[in-house]
């Protein structure tokens, strides 16, 4: 049997779950399912777009949570549970595959001790694997053997708290610098022709190395 309502007209069920034993079809290009008492909660369709998650609020300089995800599970909770979010993909074989996952890992499961990680996990040759880690103690991890700034002049600054450790050779691309800052001055080190380096302190050359010089 057909329940309809017309003309803006509102079905009330009053005590009672709704179940439904198909699809539920929601035309509109306007769609929106809202909940809560004051409907500050909304799920709505936005044409050509996709769904869009509202929600409503009082705050003005505070974070208001606005979808949480839930894992329950009928076991033991161990390190390596979690939960995560799949970016799903249609290729031209018409096949659709997960081409990102975001994902909340445990670390740690102890009471008052827990820990998680944020993982991002890429496909690339077919295959799905990790690629970056934030860990719940704030460390990043690169699952790769470069790190890479764009073309923009981009600069990666590492912690002067920290020291930098490289497992093996440093490649510097031709004519570029390893600068050095502090204690009010400035060195680098760098290719000033094909095959010479050098060391320089505030603009002034100090000593410059070159391949096979010529003996006197």
């Amino acid at each position: 049997n057909n329940i309809s309502g017309s003309g803006g007209s509102i079905i009330t069920f009053s005590g009672d779950d709704i179940q439904f034993a198909d699809n539920v079809s929601l035309p509109s290009d306007t769609s929106k399912l809202s909940f809560g008492v004051d409907s500050e909660i909304s799920l709505q369709h936005v044409h050509d777009v996709g769904l869009q998650l509202g929600h409503t609020t009082a705050a003005t300089n505070n974070i208001k949570t606005a979808l949480k995800i839930l894992h329950n599970t009928s076991g033991t909770p161990a390190v390596g549970i979690g939960s995560d979010i799949a970016f799903r993909q249609e290729f031209p074989s018409s096949n659709y595959e997960s081409i990102m996952f975001l994902q909340a890992v445990t670390t740690n499961v102890g009471s008052g001790t827990e820990a998680a990680d944020f993982v991002v996990n890429l496909i690339n040759g077919g295959t799905n694997a990790e690629r970056l880690r934030v860990t719940g103690a704030g460390y990043l991890r690169l699952s790769g053997n470069v790190i890479q700034a764009s073309d923009g002049g981009t600069t990666i600054t590492l912690d002067t708290s920290d020291n930098v450790t490289f497992g093996n050779n440093i490649a510097v691309a031709a004519t570029k610098l390893i600068e050095l800052d502090g204690n009010g001055g400035h060195t680098s080190i760098r290719e000033s022709a094909d095959g010479v380096i050098t060391f320089e302190a505030d603009a002034t050359d100090l000593l410059s190395i070159t391949e096979n010089p010529t003996q006197a």
